[in-house]
């Protein structure tokens, strides 16, 4: 693999760059684990941080966090997050769809225009 095949990963058609990259750094918040179990995150987010060259921080001004983790057993937890439906638009239909694909994950992104 050579710089070409890797640059064709992470571009667009178009020639535009394909992700988003971080503009300011990372503020994590991890929900759902015990207390002991937060440092071991932190540390895997920071050791990221520190292999890409980037920051983390312990807040973002403008929204507080900008790198958000839940842990849970039932999706329906999701619904008692207060006002995370103001973030995820259609929160309670895309509960239903995780639910019925008895999905394991889900990932949303946000980008800074």
């Amino acid at each position: 693999m050579d710089l070409t095949d890797v640059e064709q990963l992470f571009t667009r058609a178009d020639g535009s760059f394909a992700f988003a990259r971080w503009g300011r750094g990372i503020a994590p918040v991890v929900f759902g684990v015990e207390d002991e179990t937060l440092g071991v995150i932190k540390g895997a987010i920071d050791a990221v941080c520190r292999l890409a060259g980037h920051e983390m921080t312990d807040g973002d001004a403008e929204l507080g966090s900008n790198f958000m983790w839940f842990f849970f057993r039932d999706w329906d937890e999701l619904l008692e997050v207060p006002r995370l439906c103001d973030m995820v638009p259609d929160l309670e239909p895309l509960v239903g769809r995780l639910k019925e694909a008895d999905a394991n994950q889900y990932r949303a992104f946000r980008f800074d225009d």
